[in-house]
């Protein structure tokens, strides 16, 4: 470097006689802070020493020496255990582009190395012969930074693995020349482990991917994990977020998508449909795509009281994580004492006289929000009488019969020692006779055509209504 002093010097006495020219810097030489920023930390540290310390045997500033001070010996000792390991100045910077040593090198931010870690650093390869180190996956000498996972994860090895999955080729070249398949793997595995297990248990375990399913047999089996999770995380751009809401819409096109349901094929979905990912998942949150059959559940098509383009799906299922969860039903959302009641003057006054021309209050219903177990109480005695599952030979509203259609079609319960305001045992009239639960579909509501006179008649059967 005595040279290049020398002859920065003589430039600049020759330049100071030139004439006057535009105002551009004669000195190239960064500072400390473009160093550290462009190259290689020299602010603060071990290696704040003098230009001449690196960069001393060379004319130019492209060459630096690492050797000089980082003797053979005791670099090659602290080296044992690193495979590809070699003694010269740009094999240092190829691997210390930070300046840290070994012992304190942080690759976190990167990839998880440390001891314990899958890809500890002369851990045992699981698909290759031999320990891992960092020439396994940085195999490019002149550019550290390229990462091919492919030298241990060949093709072979990782088909069965993927078989689940759309996002990895069918084949591909070991090594990766262009980066791109380690690049996919990155993606998903960006801190070495599996994001989830779909067909087979996983060692390290992997949580499930649930509640949305994509196993074989599911609607989304071998589909693209990245045509869904397409954010990108902020600690690591390069890599998926598979905490971020998954996109539907990149599949589910239009005017297909619509057109399934508002369309004659899947009639009955106007009044909750939405054509946005939020919306896709609130009913499709398990993956399913349909077409849903609701009938044994609830009467809920076109032509029913209830179909969707009057009381949407989350009008009734209040927990879109639990639909089938039939505590979570909230029927007193529409059918409650308020102003904005479905029910014209409350949902009371259809449990008592004029309406019901008796009272039921007290006598099998009840209305009580007041907790939210008093809420789903009532609930449960809304489905309890109105499960849909009333029938006669000529009534045809499963969900209601009126008090008076049930004395002229079947027998009188206004009055006398049937009259439906009054309890045997504490059981309310209409459950004492109809003391049959649904069997199979429907299970929390009465079934109306079962009828029981044994309870006060020992011997009397009953006659069909009309």
């Amino acid at each position: 470097m005595p040279r290049l002093r020398q002859f920065l010097i003589a430039a600049a006495a020759a330049l100071a006689g030139c004439s006057p020219a535009p105002d551009v810097s004669w000195l190239t030489q960064p500072t400390r802070d473009q160093h550290s920023s462009a190259y290689f930390p020299i602010v603060t540290g071990p290696h704040a020493a003098d230009c001449n310390t690196c960069h001393g045997t060379s004319n130019s500033f492209r060459n630096f020496d690492c050797v000089g001070c980082h003797l053979q010996a005791p670099t090659a000792t602290i080296h044992a255990a690193i495979g590809g390991y070699s003694y010269d100045s740009q094999s240092c910077y190829g691997c210390h582009t930070d300046g840290v040593g070994l012992g304190s090198i942080d690759h976190r931010r990167n990839f998880p190395i440390a001891a314990g870690q899958i890809h500890a650093i002369g851990a045992q390869a699981m698909h290759v012969p031999g320990t891992i180190q960092c020439t396994s996956c940085h195999t490019n000498a002149s550019d550290r930074t390229k990462v091919d996972c492919t030298s241990c994860h060949t093709s072979a090895a990782m088909q069965p693995l993927h078989v689940a999955v759309a996002d990895l080729p069918a084949t591909y070249a070991s090594p990766d020349a262009t980066y791109k398949t380690s690049t996919l793997c990155l993606t998903c595995h960006a801190d070495s482990t599996v994001p989830v297990t779909i067909t087979r248990p996983h060692s390290p375990p992997a949580p499930a991917h649930a509640p949305f399913l994509i196993g074989s047999g599911e609607a989304h089996y071998q589909k693209s994990c990245l045509g869904c999770h397409v954010a990108l995380r902020t600690d690591k751009p390069w890599a998926a977020d598979f905490t971020k809401p998954q996109r539907c819409t990149g599949c589910h096109v239009e005017p297909a998508t619509s057109s399934n349901h508002l369309g004659t094929s899947w009639a009955g979905y106007s009044g909750t449909y939405a054509y946005s990912d939020a919306a896709c998942l609130r009913c499709h949150m398990d993956g399913d795509i349909g077409p849903f059959d609701h009938s044994a559940d609830f009467p809920i098509m076109a032509s029913d009281v209830h179909r969707s383009g009057v009381a949407p799906c989350l009008s009734c299922h209040t927990s879109s994580s639990t639909p089938a969860d039939v505590s979570t039903i909230g029927c007193v959302r529409c059918h409650n004492n308020g102003a904005s009641s479905v029910d014209a003057g409350g949902v009371n006054a259809k449990h008592t006289t004029p309406a019901a021309t008796t009272t039921l209050i007290g006598f099998g219903y009840s209305f009580d929000t007041s907790t939210q177990a008093a809420t789903v109480s009532t609930n449960g005695l809304c489905l309890k009488c109105h499960a849909g599952t009333i029938a006669t030979k000529t009534w045809t509203n499963p969900l209601v019969m009126p008090i008076a259609t049930h004395s002229s079609l079947c027998f009188d319960v206004t009055s006398g020692n049937h009259r439906v305001n009054q309890t045997k045992n504490g059981v309310p009239a209409c459950f004492v006779c109809h003391n049959t639960m649904n069997a199979g579909s429907r299970p929390w509501g009465v079934n109306w055509t079962q009828v029981s006179c044994t309870a006060c008649h020992s011997s009397r059967s009953f006659s069909a209504c009309k």
